[in-house]
């Protein structure tokens, strides 16, 4: 039985659909911070949890399938090589080896299974599973993401929607934050419990240095940080997209509450993904600063004041206090100076061995997609779809890194600059955690991003309806009347 938040996400993206994209395209970046919200009851759906994120991405790619030249938009980026050709070949690779490999190789290599047969994660014989067919799913639901995005890039106001859209994935990511820590603060957690619905194992409740991790409505503590450092750099980066007041009253308070968020999440890889946008930022307005017009040195310089001023403040707050000082170093301590000596670095270390043995034991020809675990996404692209499918996905990352508009128009290339340095901590996360092959829909949608506006080209103006020609009969006019002026 549906419970009553996925009956209003159902209903909204019903009402969504029959309205501007936009609707839409915010659906799918705000949605995704209910990760353990399933639209559909797992038990109608043989297990599966589809979430409500991605079902807000499969709406979108309806919707502009049903407008007049979406369809053949995306099957021609599709198609062409010069726009996702690279990509569409991966994903054929892919999608024929999980069907295939696992009867070919059954048996003959062992992996960490997606999902253990027993209540342990041990190296098992490779088989054909349910998982070929889920992550085949959604390596296609996310393949499709970016050729629709790659179409819809190309159309009327997007770079305004598109603002939008990830004004909304951050106040809703930050709201779900806050009412986690709120509720969980005055005993009442148990109230969130109707956003979770999917079959997942929760993880809710956990502490790290007595620090109680927020989770927001996500299965676990990381699942949300990475969201919330998602939508961090999308608003950090993508600052230029606002005017300046939008940017100063809303974009940079928006971005900074989603970072501490991700940070209040005591996740190590959120951690590092953290410091890599940090990073990102401060070169990126170095160069700025440098090299930049009189205005952009100036937004710069003010920018790099103002969260200056912000960090040297939060510091002496947290090391005025002892409590908060030692839990600072014990978090440091814990998350960063011995993780490598944890338990769960050593176990998800051992799933990259088990699937780099099983990717020799194929012949470089791979198990799979969904027929192995890993703790590295870029493994698992190569234990999953081989040397072949690694081949194409890399050609791909290589042609994303080096596009770049060929027109003067400033809001393509703040899209494709706003999407290139947000995947760089996406990836970095990707590498520290990734378990599947999939890469994801938003990370879909940025590929689809810079892909369209590296060859969008510019529209032609409509053609305006010619003028009568003048008559040629003379006007008489009297000596004494006052000329008519000519049209």
């Amino acid at each position: 039985m549906l419970n009553i938040p996925s009956l209003l996400c159902l209903a909204f993206l019903g009402f969504a659909l029959f309205k501007p994209t936009k609707w839409l395209l915010i659906a799918a970046f705000a949605l995704p911070a209910f990760g353990s919200l399933a639209i559909l009851p797992p038990a109608l759906t043989g297990g599966i949890s589809l979430l409500v994120g991605a079902a807000a991405f499969m709406f979108l790619l309806a919707k502009v399938m049903m407008t007049p030249g979406g369809f053949s938009g995306v099957v021609r980026n599709a198609m062409t090589l010069k726009y996702m050709g690279l990509l569409t070949l991966f994903t054929i690779v892919a999608v024929i080896g999980a069907f295939t490999l696992p009867k070919i190789f059954i048996g003959d290599v062992y992996v960490i299974p997606l999902r253990p047969s027993g209540r342990f994660l041990i190296a098992e014989p490779l088989q054909p599973t349910s998982g070929n067919l889920t992550q085949s799913a959604y390596l296609v639901i996310s393949f499709l993401t970016a050729a629709v995005f790659a179409h819809l890039t190309k159309t009327k106001d997007f770079a305004r929607d598109f603002s939008w859209a990830i004004i909304a994935g951050g106040a809703v990511t930050a709201a779900t934050g806050l009412m986690d820590l709120v509720t969980s603060m005055v005993g009442m957690g148990d109230m969130l419990d109707i956003f979770r619905n999917a079959s997942y194992a929760f993880m809710t409740e956990g502490e790290i240095s007595g620090v109680r991790r927020v989770v927001g409505l996500m299965p676990e503590a990381s699942a949300f940080g990475t969201v919330a450092v998602t939508n961090f750099a999308l608003l950090l980066f993508g600052r230029n997209l606002f005017s300046q007041e939008m940017r100063n009253k809303v974009v940079m308070p928006l971005a900074l509450l989603c970072g501490a968020l991700a940070g209040l999440s005591t996740s190590s890889t959120a951690y590092v993904a953290l410091m890599v946008v940090v990073a990102v930022y401060f070169w990126t307005n170095f160069r700025r600063l440098n090299i930049g017009t009189t205005e952009e040195k100036r937004q710069a310089l003010g920018e790099f004041t103002a969260l200056a001023g912000f960090a040297l403040l939060g510091l002496i707050l947290i090391l005025s206090f002892e409590e908060t000082r030692n839990t600072l170093f014990s978090l440091v301590d814990t998350m960063i100076l011995k993780k490598t000596q944890s338990a769960s670095f050593t176990e998800r270390s051992s799933w990259n061995e088990w699937a780099m043995n099983a990717f020799y034991g194929t012949y470089g020809m791979g198990v799979g997609v969904g027929g192995v675990r890993t703790s590295d996404f870029f493994i698992n692209i190569l234990a999953s779809t081989g040397v072949i499918g690694a081949f194409f996905f890399g050609c791909f990352l290589i042609k994303i890194v080096f596009a770049k508009t060929r027109m003067a128009d400033p809001q393509l290339l703040e899209l494709i600059r706003t999407s290139k340095l947000t995947l760089i901590p996406i990836l970095v996360m990707q590498l520290l955690v990734g378990t599947i092959p999939d890469y994801g829909v938003v990370t879909g949608a940025l590929f689809g991003v810079i892909i369209g506006a590296a060859y969008a080209v510019k529209r032609k103006p409509a053609p305006q309806p010619a003028s009568p020609p003048a008559s040629p009969t003379r006007v008489r006019r009297s000596p004494k009347t006052e000329p008519i002026p000519k049209a």
